[in-house]
């Protein structure tokens, strides 16, 4: 099962369920010189993982790693399944690590657009370019809620290039 069990859910008294996160993933020590396990493994529920967290880049991991894979853990609860999925755990990192995730809107076509953006928002591969908290992410999902509008906005194609690029410099150069 590629769902994390760090999710659980509480019914509250008034019979509504309740989304309960029960730890943060792996904590470490911020003052490590290296950032890296001692076996330095990749740690977390693989098709939840950021990018940066499938590539092992510990100093990269921020808040927006968290709202990465809450993006991930709604996309799952929308659609029924992770934005990446594959029988294989090195297959599934490396989908994370190079495509691009799918909209909700082509596994669901009846989702709204604001939440396919949203959505869209969190799982960007460029980590500059997804919600900068959690709190944002659950300001502009209480909007929606409300039928008001979005702060979100898609990500262009040039914002795509431009991370996709920056990832193989040797080649962006070459295209240049």
């Amino acid at each position: 099962d590629s769902q994390p069990a760090n999710i659980m859910l509480e019914r509250r008294v008034d019979g509504n369920l309740h989304a309960v996160v029960m730890d943060f993933g792996l904590a470490r020590d911020t003052n490590e010189s290296t950032g890296m396990t001692e076996s330095g493994a990749v740690m977390g529920t693989a098709a939840f993982m950021s990018p940066e967290q499938a590539r092992g880049q510990v100093k990269k991991l921020d808040r927006r790693t968290d709202v990465y894979s809450l993006g991930a853990t709604l996309f799952d609860v929308l659609t029924g399944q992770a934005p990446f999925d594959d029988d294989s755990v090195v297959n599934i990192i490396l989908k994370v690590m190079t495509e691009e995730a799918p909209t909700l809107r082509e596994r669901n076509a009846k989702l709204p657009v604001a939440l396919d953006t949203i959505c869209a928002r969190c799982l960007a591969k460029d980590k500059s370019q997804r919600y900068q908290t959690a709190q944002a992410l659950a300001d502009d999902l209480t909007r929606f809620l409300n039928a008001e509008r979005i702060t979100a906005r898609r990500i262009s194609q040039w914002q795509r290039l431009k991370w996709r690029a920056g990832q193989n410099k040797p080649a962006a150069a070459l295209l240049l």
